[in-house]
Order: structure tokens, then C-alpha cells, then sequence
């Protein structure tokens, strides 16, 4: 299979997977109304997808439609678009042809073979089109990625926190932390993680970050909290809410937080301490020696 990587000229795309907030793509000129669709069906049976293409533009466009698998690199984070092994998805025209500021429906036919095997695919609907011409010709791409989920009644959705780095002890102006959220389900998952340093008496904001990780992925929440204005023992809670189920993973550890000032009253006291014993010990001896 041929692979090859498409960039897309449109920023909200990208935007809109990696923080999963959906958003219309737009590359203010070549417009589709949907950047995510979520779609659930069984094998052997049929189902469709729909978009809107609008030309934003002052000048007639020819778009061209087609579709893709997309895979999505775990580290960057970046959209690839690859060749299906899939050939389930057909627009019902391979082109189009969109007057100044006119918008169209599209839809895709969905044909899913018997024999499909039960878990979720990931396809990109793509329109694309040359604007310019000669050297100012510049080709824009937009896209509306596509979950479909084979279900035969055993996907899962799942995920856990596999690993976690946050400070026993902090002394700086923030209190930084690690985690990783993995994906051990069949279909992908939406997600808020969700990051909130306890007190007894101070509690900091909530710091929510939208997600979406997919089957047998990972995605590192990385950050920190604002530390507290007093030194004392606090709870650092950390963990995720699926955006599906409402369902929430948390989990909870001590941090010991002694901000640089308190470290250096704590030293003075025990150098004083040090001192008066010393002076009250070596006190005591002289007036033994005196006896």
C-alpha cells in the first residue's frame, strides 16, 4: 500500500482532533462544514455520511473528493493520511464544481462487507482544490475525519492511567506533573484530563485539556499547578473524564510544599536551636569545671 502524507492547509482541522473540540475546517477559501463523525454500524450493513463544501471565494472551484485512512502519531501528535485498506466509502460524485459563495451536501456511501472484522476504523473524507494559477497556485485540503465502528456487540470502551511523575516535596512557584492516559478499549476515546492541587483551606483551579486518544494509544498530560501561598501538606489530584460516558479516573497523591522561604525560616530555626544548645551546653560545663 502506497502510503503518503497529505498536509492539510487548514489549522482548525488539526485544532479540532488534537483538542477534540469539534470545529469547522476552513482554509479561508475551501470550506466543509464537519471536522469529526462519529458513525456505528454492524457488519453487512450500510450507512452513509454526510458534509457540507462550500466555496468561500470570489472565483468558481473545482473540488475533488476523496477518501482516506488516517493514523495519528502518539509523540507529535500529527495526522497522516494513508491509503485504505478499506475501499467501503464512495461519494456519490468524485467531483464538484462550486459557484462564488455556493455550498453543497455531500454524501458518502458507506458499504460494509460481512466479512468486516469488529472494531473501529478510521477513514478521512477529503475535498481539495487548486486556487491561483501558475507560480501563485497553491493546492487547499480539508477534511472531516470519520470513527466507524464495526459492533458485533463486543467493542469496549476503556482506558487507565499508566504511569505518573509529580514531586513528593515542591519548593518552587509551581508544582509540575506528568501522567499518561492509554487507551485499552476498541473504540477511541474523548476525553477531558482534569488536574486540581487540595488544601485545607486553598484549592487551585481546575485545569481541564479536551483529548482524543485512540485504541491502543497513549497521550502524556503534561503541565503544572500553581503553587500555594502557605507551605503545608496538600493533595494533588489528577485523572480524566470521558466526554461519552461521563465516566471519571482519578487518581491521588501527597505533595509536601515548602516554598523557598519557609525552607530558609526552617533553617534559621534549626541553626538557632543548634546554637542555644550548644551555648546552654557548653554553659553547663563551665560550671562544672568551676565545682
Amino acid at each position: 500500500m502506497k502510503r503518503g502524507v497529505i498536509t492539510t492547509c487548514c489549522l482548525a482541522l488539526g485544532l479540532s482532533f488534537l483538542v477534540s473540540v469539534p470545529a469547522h475546517a476552513d482554509t479561508s477559501g475551501l470550506w466543509m462544514s464537519s471536522s469529526r463523525q462519529n458513525l456505528t454500524s454492524k457488519a453487512g450493513v450500510g450507512t452513509s455520511a454526510h458534509i457540507k463544501i462550500a466555496n468561500k471565494t470570489d472565483a468558481p472551484m473545482d473540488v475533488q473528493l476523496s477518501v482516506k485512512s488516517f493514523n495519528v502519531d502518539s509523540q507529535t501528535r500529527a495526522i497522516t493520511f494513508v491509503d485504505p485498506r478499506e475501499d467501503w466509502i464512495t461519494p456519490d460524485v468524485p467531483r464538484l464544481e462550486l459557484a462564488p459563495t455556493e455550498e453543497q451536501d455531500i454524501n458518502y456511501r458507506i458499504a460494509i462487507p460481512v466479512t468486516a472484522d469488529e472494531k473501529e476504523y478510521h477513514f478521512a473524507l477529503i475535498a481539495s482544490t487548486v486556487v491561483g494559477s501558475d507560480q501563485n497556485a497553491k493546492t487547499l485540503r480539508v477534511a472531516s475525519l470519520l470513527y466507524l465502528s464495526v459492533d458485533g456487540g463486543h467493542l469496549t470502551r476503556a482506558g487507565d492511567i499508566t504511569s505518573a511523575h509529580v514531586p513528593s516535596f515542591a519548593f518552587g512557584t509551581t508544582i509540575p506533573y506528568t501522567f499518561a492516559i492509554k487507551n485499552t478499549g476498541d473504540i477511541h476515546l474523548e476525553l477531558q484530563s482534569n488536574v486540581q492541587l487540595q488544601g485545607q483551606a486553598w484549592n487551585s483551579l481546575t485545569t481541564a485539556r479536551p483529548a482524543v486518544v485512540l485504541p491502543g494509544e497513549s497521550r502524556t498530560i503534561s503541565d503544572a499547578v500553581t503553587s500555594p501561598s502557605l507551605p503545608g501538606i496538600y493533595t494533588l489530584r489528577y485523572g480524566y473524564t470521558d466526554d461519552t460516558t461521563g465516566a471519571k479516573t482519578l487518581e491521588v497523591v501527597p505533595v509536601i510544599y515548602l516554598p523557598i522561604w519557609a525552607v530558609g525560616v526552617l533553617a534559621s530555626l534549626l541553626l538557632a536551636s543548634v546554637w542555644l544548645w550548644q551555648r546552654r551546653r557548653s554553659g553547663k560545663i563551665s560550671a562544672t569545671s568551676d565545682q
